[in-house]
């Protein structure tokens, strides 16, 4: 049988995955003096909680044999049982925070009644409490919260001569989400952020006419990117789509340009290694020249 720590490992091991990965929990795990049995995990948040129960043998729950040597006996024990677990479990009801039914703990409620319930069972070899719980999620939606850190991220960002030509069309819902599928692969976020500049606000460079555009959108991105990672997100650059479907979808006026799209989700995967930049990335001393341009080759 797993232990608990299997379980802990696990649980790490699906973070940020999609929902259906919740399924590769399902069994029985023993924490020294009980026993988690997970039977049955819902297929999305919004769906009924999962099943699951707790098995404690009769030695450590320690119920003296007369509590349940009659039927009826046995069933005012189980009903006892039953309400002294909803009461602990309301304690920590939706604690988990996120979408549908996510951090819901519930058991069967008894009314005034002392009635037979599936929800405890008394067994020759120990006491059972069935229960349910909702696994909880983000759905196929950021956290609130967290989008408005990263836009504000992107508001506080520096712009050339502070004249802020950038703007931002952050997409979530389905439809526009499609849209946004025509230009480009967003790889199955949830989210995505639209950076687009506006020609007509743009700083000019006076001595050869350059314009800010990609610059000031790149540091806007940047940022966003960068407090994406910070809130455990992430995310991708996008640079290769269709501008013309953007511009077509979303009806762009001929000033806006498309810069890139942000896509932003949990990533489902393995982290990159950190330390994947010293083979991945040229030398420092090719990409870094002192005082002068130094062309010569390694």
């Amino acid at each position: 049988m797993k232990t608990s720590e299997d379980l802990r490992f696990s649980l790490r091991a699906i973070n940020r995955k999609s929902y259906p990965a919740y399924k590769s929990l399902a069994g029985s795990y023993t924490f020294g003096k009980y026993i988690l049995n997970i039977e049955h995990v819902q297929g999305d948040p919004f769906a009924a909680p999962s099943r699951l129960s707790v098995k404690v043998n009769h030695k450590i729950a320690g119920f003296p044999a007369e509590y349940y040597g009659t039927k009826w006996n046995q069933t005012a024990l189980e009903d006892y049982l039953i309400r002294r677990f909803h009461r602990q479990a309301d304690k920590f009801c939706f604690q988990a925070k996120g979408s549908g039914k996510s951090g819901i703990i519930t058991v069967s409620r008894c009314g005034q009644e002392v009635l037979e319930r599936t929800a405890c069972e008394i067994a020759s070899d120990g006491v059972i409490v069935r229960f349910e719980v909702g696994f909880p999620a983000n759905g196929r939606t950021i956290n609130a919260t967290e989008l408005e850190k990263i836009l504000f991220a992107a508001h506080v960002a520096p712009t050339a001569a502070n004249l802020q030509p950038v703007r931002l069309i952050v997409v979530q819902e389905d439809e526009g989400l499609n849209k946004v599928g025509k230009a480009a692969n967003l790889y199955g976020a949830p989210l995505a952020i639209i950076v687009c500049s506006e020609h007509t606000k743009a700083w000019t460079r006076p001595f050869d006419n350059k314009k800010t555009v990609d610059v000031d959108a790149s540091i806007l991105t940047d940022h966003m990117m960068m407090e994406a990672t910070e809130l455990g997100l992430g995310s991708v650059w996008i640079c290769y789509f269709k501008p013309d479907v953007i511009k077509q979808e979303f009806r762009l006026p001929d000033t806006l340009e498309p810069i890139n799209i942000l896509a932003i989700g949990y990533a489902d995967g393995i982290p990159a290694d950190p330390e994947r930049h010293a083979t991945q990335r040229i030398l420092l001393d090719k990409l870094v020249h002192y005082e002068k341009l130094n062309l010569i080759e390694h």
